[in-house]
């Protein structure tokens, strides 16, 4: 039953985020393929403007799956769905754990998507060298470069993922009354990512009173070194992930308290 609710979810979000994620993909390799040297102008011209589009459509496929997926959990949690969702033999759980996997793979597929495009327009061994050259020289062999790359994009997923945390533990919360439940979801989905943006600060202050680098980093005008980043990234990048661990059990809890539909 898992499985299936699973894929009943997918299947709902990635209606219209398939479409966004395949038109990111055309304009990149239009792009690619409009690369020239000295191109005419309306080469040129296609070349800009795919490449422009690819990004805006990257932003409106991260807005549309954050946006289908809440939408999906509220329709089958406590809209015209909810009545035979909770008639189905599986826990509150079961439930909760469908739609909040579905969140993570969607989540996945979108970054890989704007990945994708990127080393499509601007991929070539030549590139990646150069970017590699840079990266040695500017900081060393202290931290690789695909160590770095690998931990700035898993923070980007963690963060996108919490964000998607923060609403659906919002909608429960909001849900439990009975009046202006769409609007009370709003605003507490907005202070529960608020809550979060001030711990992470709250941690990261603390931390910069012990660490002399950390403090640099934040507060004084000094180049700093790539240790002291990737060690900063990889702070935020665990802090994230207490966060998402936390709240999917706090939504589970809340979930098996019961559930009023509309």
């Amino acid at each position: 039953m898992f499985t299936k609710l699973l894929k009943y979810h997918l299947q709902s979000i990635y209606k219209q985020a398939i479409i966004f994620m395949a038109i990111v993909l055309i304009c990149a390799i239009v792009s690619r393929l409009t690369a020239f040297d000295n191109p005419p102008f309306i080469i040129l011209f296609i070349n800009k403007f795919t490449n422009g589009c690819a990004f805006g459509f990257t932003v409106g496929l991260i807005i549309n799956v954050v946006m289908r997926t809440w939408a999906r959990f509220i329709t089958n949690t406590y809209g015209d769905e909810s009545y035979l969702t909770h008639t189905l033999p599986v826990s509150k759980h079961t439930i909760w754990a469908a739609i909040f996997i579905a969140s993570v793979i969607v989540t996945i597929t979108s970054i890989l998507t704007f990945i994708i495009a990127i080393l499509i327009m601007y991929g070539s061994p030549d590139i990646i060298s150069s970017i590699s050259q840079f990266f040695y020289d500017s900081f060393g062999t202290n931290i690789k470069l695909s160590t770095f790359i690998t931990v700035l994009i898993l923070g980007v997923f963690l963060q996108l993922l919490f964000t998607l945390q923060a609403g659906f533990c919002g909608i429960i919360i909001g849900y439990r009354g009975y009046n202006y439940r769409l609007v009370r979801s709003v605003i507490y989905s907005i202070a529960i990512y608020n809550l979060g943006s001030i711990i992470l600060f709250t941690l990261a202050l603390i931390w910069s009173c012990f660490d002399h680098d950390i403090n640099q980093l934040l507060f004084q005008n000094i180049t700093p070194e790539i240790s002291t980043v990737f060690r900063l990234l990889l702070g935020v990048t665990v802090v994230y992930f207490i966060y998402i661990i936390s709240i999917y059990f706090i939504n589970a809890k809340l979930l098996s308290r019961g559930v009023d539909v509309e």
